[in-house]
């Protein structure tokens, strides 16, 4: 491994060979879309998918749209397997929130409320 004395060593000499242009910093970082779970073909099919779909319409063991479920539907469709944290990015990236369901007790009755 180098030492600082070498990083800066490299930094003179590139300086001495193109000028200051040789010490502007370039973009740090994965690239846009670059190592995604899914492929640009299947995302669209995955998104129709939810948006269109409920997971047991799909013969899928869920009633809502959870993290898993979407991860079964994915590695079913495409044979990509997607981490949780990858589902998670790809959800909201994709414009779908977590929902909390309305607690209401199921016996309750409206017209006594009144």
């Amino acid at each position: 491994m180098g030492s600082i004395a070498d990083s800066v060593g490299a930094w003179v000499r590139a300086f001495e060979a193109a000028g200051e242009a040789a010490l502007a910093g370039g973009r740090r970082g994965r690239r846009p879309g670059e190592q995604k779970a899914l492929t640009p073909r299947h995302e669209p099919m995955i998104r129709r998918l939810i948006a269109g779909k409920c997971p047991d319409q799909l013969k899928l063991p869920f009633a809502l749209w959870t993290r898993e479920a979407v991860g079964q539907l994915s590695e079913r469709k495409t044979g990509i397997r997607m981490s949780v944290s990858a589902i998670s990015l790809s959800l909201a990236a994709w414009g779908f929130a977590a929902q909390k369901p309305i607690r209401r007790a199921t016996e309750r009755d409206e017209a006594a409320l009144l």
